[in-house]
């Protein structure tokens, strides 16, 4: 408690009466009407802090003059607790405990009360506790300021969605429901494209809320509910105060702010407190007095995670209790107005009375009720009839006390007997509470049933959906591999019938080939150097340029083909310019330039971020790229190699594609092999994965950098390293949904995640990593761990002073966050363990900001430009994880991928992630095991294939055949136990048993090529066979659709029953 005031505790819902400063100033408050303002959003993002600004404007406004408040004092130094650092600081709900009384220019005096609320998503708190503080500052104030970071996420957004819900059921309400919100978007960084203040922030929010048709639905939906059920909704910009104010040293001095921001905070303070701003709380068109605030505060203190339906519950039993004292008190007045406290009143015209302020009481409680169709209304409106009876009833005997025609033991008698009917009263009241306390349990343990019924439905539903795609996925892959076969044993039966022809045209074909060989080594001996044909071209193209306008034409028409990029076919046609010249020119002329347009013309050399995956048009899903392979350069060596894919993936704005490009940068000068000052060197900002400044989202889907980069590691591995971008989470084009596919499907592909963050982890950020948590636990025998290296990359790190700047201020700064300490609530310290296990690796890494050069719109990537400790620490972070003795490869169950296998398990991810639901830890589980056992089975054929190879020979005995047979088949069935994820499952047991199925086909294979290979067969012979094994085939192909079919009908059946 301060001198002149000081922070209540609301987080228990302790008594405001008991706890405001003051006896005259409670009873005050208590009778006016009042102005909450509440400060709510993440915590260490400085609410606090400007809550002072706002009790510093207060103070100088209650004493009438307001003109000098900012600089009433030159520190900030009373008020609201905050101080510097990372760990949070307010807990529950603080109200300051001294009311302001504000008189409003009509005459109208308010009590204005400060709020400040503990900071959503620090580490120590759960969802349910971070939901319940939103809603409840939201609820109870009558403006409510969303304080955010740098920009408004959809996550932002997404809060707001319970009191729209809310709103809605509660839409026959007389006046908005909720009253006005205030974004308060904190160090803003791009004033070139909205302007500091109330009103670049209201072209901002413009922007933000509109209901653009591209926008996904749910998106839109909301949006069109906060324009709707919000009185007000305003949006301010404020720069960053300096980094002064992030120092240890620092405690509140305005001459250490930046003066831009006092500015603001000036400008802002009186848009808000000023006495003709200042907005009572109101419910339902109601403004309500200190006390009725209480009560309301009181009507949410069930501590279950608050719903749309239990805050329009409190709300209803709170207005209609309000308007119900109201309504009895207007009784008493209407009674009171109209009886003569010393006379009393014939019976006749007393009943009258009565019955006229009994209408008009139900009247004004009708009118000013909420939700009248409700049975909570009704009930209320029943128990205020009979409250009003009762009233009536005692001013009846107050009537007949008052006659003189009652003796004075009739009346004592009158007075036991009304008491006695008070007291059956009483006993009633408490029996009705008892059997609404047990129809409450009885109805939320019907509705724990009613909730575990339908997640069992939706679950088996989602199983047997799951299941049936799978199943038919299997059947279609399967109808794949029987059409190759056919297509081969067609090959090879007609191979085998021309067998005999090719032999006999062998002979023929001899004086050709030798004629052929002589023709190759004539054109080896005219084979040049470069520089000797491009010397022969430029004599030959001069000396007709010397020659008459024809000629210098057609000659021309030689330079402008060298050009083409399909200049090779150009000149071997005869209609081409070089066709058209003469005999002479065409025999000279044509060779030289034909193989420079051979050695000189490759395809495109510049390499640059192509689309891997793709978002729709109307941002409702993705599609894979299915050109990817022909963009990807170097694949053929890709496909043989080792992988490693560095990925940066976060929230929308905050510099991911930047980064990325110090990476392209060090990769290239680390092939070129000289990696001296490589930050400096060439500036693939301007020409790498494209970026910009701004407040809208520039990456959309996901982005690879189309040349792999071939490093090879100290112990001479050479590994393709894959650089991918990611579109920005969280931005207003994309689902809740496609933002965790996105996540999802980088993290799975990823050999090392970069987890781009601004400022601090939230608990918010980990629970993002949920999905692959519970994921990995699911992997219990898998070889390994289920997930590879994470590093948590803070951007803007602003406590240098508790954690320095680098990976070790990282470590520790980490260890802070994930330390599993007994304060922390259980599905926090689970969620910390579960990261710890499954992931191979967990760093952190502390970035500075890169200077205020990266926010002028004429930004483009200047290294010069940015800040030198920014700088030194992103070249150490670079190398961190690039540097060859620092590469990670792709694994997954411990097995290292090579390009061909990376390809494979993109489809595979995709395939889980684009079914239109959002991903599970059970679907992602799914398709990694499917996908590791696939890759292990296939394998497993390679290598048969390969040991079999070599027992061909029709000149080997078949005792010898077969025991080699036999032993590459228990090679494979080994190499599969040995490579396959979770053997011990159903899955598993069912994929061996396939891979037995194809390697018995496999022999019999090996057994029709061996035949096939003999030459005591005729050709007709080899033929009958080859059609033999057709006729198996389609005999086959025709069983698997008749058995698709069968299963189409059974799930038909199934979802039926379901």
């Amino acid at each position: 408690s301060k001198p002149n005031g000081g922070p209540t505790s609301g987080a228990t819902h302790n008594s405001g009466r008991d706890r405001i400063r003051g006896r005259e100033s409670a009873d005050r408050l208590q009778k006016s009407k009042v102005a909450v303002i509440s400060v709510a959003g993440a915590f260490r993002k400085g609410k606090s802090f400007l809550l002072n600004f706002f009790l510093r404007f207060l103070k100088a406004a209650s004493c009438g003059d307001a003109s000098q408040w900012l600089r009433s004092d030159e520190r900030l130094s009373d008020g609201f607790h905050w101080r510097s650092g990372s760990e949070r600081d307010t807990t529950g709900i603080l109200i300051w405990s001294e009311p302001f009384f504000i008189r409003k220019p009509d005459g109208q005096e308010v009590a204005v009360l400060l709020m400040d609320t503990q900071g959503t998503f620090d580490h120590q708190s759960t969802q349910q506790d971070c939901t319940s503080i939103f809603a409840f500052s939201t609820l109870l104030s009558s403006v409510q300021i969303f304080n955010i970071s740098q920009n408004i996420q959809e996550t932002d957004l997404q809060h707001l969605r319970l009191f729209v819900e809310f709103a809605s059921i509660a839409s026959d309400s007389q006046d908005s429901v909720l009253q006005h919100l205030w974004f308060l978007i904190r160090d803003w960084q791009y004033p070139d494209e909205y302007e500091f203040g109330v009103e670049g922030g209201r072209q901002y929010l413009d922007k933000v809320l509109e209901c653009d048709p591209k926008k996904p639905m749910e998106n839109l939906e909301l949006r069109q509910g906060i324009r709707k059920f919000f009185e007000n909704t305003s949006c301010c910009l404020l720069p960053h105060p300096g980094f002064a104010v992030t120092r240890k040293d620092f405690h509140g001095e305005l001459d250490k702010i930046s003066p831009e921001f006092l500015a603001e905070i000036d400008k802002l303070a009186a848009r808000i407190l000023s006495p003709e701003c200042l907005a009572s709380k109101a419910v339902n068109g109601r403004a309500l007095t200190g006390s009725e605030l209480i009560t309301f505060a009181e009507a949410f203190r069930s501590g279950r995670l608050p719903s749309s339906r239990t805050i329009l519950s409190a709300t209803v039993d709170l207005t209609n209790l309000a308007v119900s004292k109201a309504s009895k008190e207007l009784f008493e007045q209407k009674v009171a107005s109209r009886v003569d406290p010393a006379a009393a009143v014939t019976d006749e015209e007393f009943e009258s009375l009565l019955g006229a302020a009994t209408l008009e009481a139900l009247a004004y409680f009708d009118k000013n009720c909420m939700q009248k169709s409700s049975e909570a209304t009704a009930d209320c409106r029943a128990g205020l009839e009979e409250d009003l009876q009762q009233q009536s009833q005692h001013h009846r005997l107050m009537n007949q006390l008052r006659s003189e025609k009652i003796a004075e033991e009739e009346r004592n008698q009158m007075l036991a007997n009304d008491i006695e009917s008070l007291h059956k009263d009483n006993e009633e009241v408490a029996r009705r509470m008892v059997e609404m306390e047990q129809r409450f349990q009885q109805s939320m343990k019907e509705l724990s049933q009613g909730m575990a019924s339908r997640d069992e439905f939706e679950k088996k539903l989602q199983k047997e959906s799951m299941q049936h795609q799978i199943n038919q996925w299997k059947m279609e892959q399967e109808n794949l591999q029987l059409t190759s076969k056919l297509a081969e044993l067609q090959k090879q039966a007609s191979e085998a019938m021309v067998e005999e022809q090719r032999r006999t045209m062998e002979s023929r074909l001899e004086p050709s080939r030798r004629k052929t060989e002589e023709e190759r080594r004539h054109h080896d001996d005219l084979k040049l150097s470069t520089e000797e044909i491009k010397e022969g071209y430029i004599a030959e193209y001069e000396h007709y340029e010397r020659t008459d306008g024809r000629h210098r034409a057609q000659a021309s028409g030689i330079a402008q083909d060298r050009e083409r990029p399909d200049a090779q076919e150009n000149q071997i046609t005869e209609d081409s310019e070089v066709g058209k010249l003469d005999k002479r020119c065409k025999q000279h002329c044509l060779k030289k330039s034909f193989l420079i347009f051979a050695m000189a013309s490759p395809t495109e050399t510049t390499a640059t971020a192509i689309q891997l995956i793709i978002p729709d048009e109307k941002n409702t899903g993705f599609s894979l790229n299915p050109k990817i392979s022909a963009q990807v350069k170097d694949l053929d060596r890709m496909l043989k190699a080792k992988i490693a894919i560095i990925c940066v993936a976060g929230a929308f704005r905050k510099g991911k594609s930047f980064l990325l490009n110090f990476f392209l940068r060090y990769l290239t000068a680390l092939v070129s092999g000289n990696t001296e000052d490589w930050i400096n060197s060439d500036d693939h900002h301007r020409s790498g994965f494209h970026w910009k400044s701004g407040s809208k989202r520039d990456t959309t889907g996901i982005l690879l950098w189309s040349q792999p980069f071939f490093i090879r590691k100290p112990d001479g591995q050479e590994v393709a390293v894959l650089l991918m971008d990611t579109q920005g989470t969280f931005d207003h084009q994309t689902t809740q949904q496609d933002c965790t596919t996105i996540f999802a499907f980088s993290t799975l592909l990823s050999s090392v995640q970069i987890f781009n963050l601004s400022q601090n982890i939230s608990e918010a950020d980990l629970q993002n990593l949920r999905l692959f948590v519970e994921f990995a636990a699911l992997a219990k025998s898998s070889e390994g761990k289920a997930l590879q290296h994470l590093w948590f990359l803070i951007r803007d790190w602003q406590f240098p002073d508790e954690h320095q700047y680098g990976e070790e201020g990282g470590s520790e700064y980490l260890s802070t966050v994930l330390d599993c300490s007994a304060d922390r609530p259980q599905e926090n310290k689970e969620l910390r363990e579960g990261i710890k296990k499954h992931f191979e690796k967990a760093s952190c890494y502390l970035l500075p900001h890169p200077g205020k050069a990266v926010r002028d719109s004429k930004f483009t990537g200047d290294v010069q430009r940015l800040e030198t400790e920014f700088v030194e620490e992103i070249e150490s972070f670079v190398e961190k994880i690039a540097a060859p003795e620092n590469i990670t490869v792709k694994k997954v169950n411990g097995n290292e991928l090579s390009g061909s296998e990376l390809i494979d398990f993109m489809e595979v991810y995709f395939e889980a992630f684009s079914s239109g639901r959002m991903p599970t830890p059970s679907s992602v589980f799914s398709a990694t095991v499917e996908m590791v056992n696939m890759t292990a089975a296939s394998n497993s054929k390679r290598l048969f294939e390969d040991k079999v190879k070599s027992f061909l020979d029709p000149a080997k005995s078949d005792e010898e055949f077969q025991a080699a047979v036999d032993e590459a088949s228990k090679e494979a069935l080994d190499a599969f136990n040995s490579k396959c994820m979770e053997s011990d499952s159903s899955e598993v047991r069912k994929a061996k048993k396939k891979l037995q199925d194809d390697l018995t086909e496999l022999k019999d294979k090996a057994v029709l090529n061996r035949q096939l290979r003999s030459e005591k067969l005729t050709a007709e012979k080899k033929s009958d066979l080859l059609k033999g094994e057709m006729e198996g085939l389609k005999q086959q192909t025709q069983d698997r659709q008749k058995q698709m079919q069968e299963m189409e009908a059974t799930f038909k059946t199934t979802i039926e029953q379901i």
